[in-house]
Order: structure tokens, then C-alpha cells, then sequence
């Protein structure tokens, strides 16, 4: 999922102090952590528009949608924690 691949180049340009779940859980990456959750807010939309996906050229497929969900639950946990 291209989100993902965003949001970990995000978390390797020094925008956190550690890697793996230290590094997603760490205050430096909550801007990446928030942007990954917002480009899976889009994918869901796109999935009930039945928009193209333009990485695939194809619909949003139903297993990308759930991926896309799965992160933004555990992403929006992480950052509910850090408050």
C-alpha cells in the first residue's frame, strides 16, 4: 500500500528517534503517523466512491480498504496514547 511506503520513507528521513514500534510510538513521528491516517481516510472514501485506485489502475480492492482501516485503528491508538 502506497501510504505505508510513504509513511516509513517519512519515519527513515530522521523525522523519529528510533525505529519499529519505539519510533511510531515516538513524539517525532506523529506528523508521519497523522499523514499515513489521513491517506487511509482517502482510501476508504475511494473504496465507497468505487474510485480508481491510481497505483493499480484498478478499484479499490475490498482487501486494501481493510488494510487501510486496520492502520488508521492502530495508528489512531498509538496517537491517542501519546496524549
Amino acid at each position: 500500500m502506497a501510504q505505508s511506503q510513504r509513511h516509513l520513507r517519512s519515519m527513515c528521513k530522521g523525522e523519529t528517534s528510533g525505529s519499529g514500534f519505539e519510533g511510531v510510538n515516538s513524539p517525532l513521528s506523529s506528523g508521519a503517523n497523522r499523514n499515513l491516517i489521513n491517506s487511509c481516510r482517502i482510501v476508504l472514501s475511494m473504496y465507497g466512491q468505487k474510485k480508481i485506485d491510481p497505483f493499480t489502475g484498478a478499484p479499490v480492492s475490498k482487501a486494501t480498504m481493510t488494510a487501510a482501516y486496520n492502520i488508521i485503528t492502530a495508528f489512531n491508538l498509538i496517537e491517542n496514547q501519546k496524549k
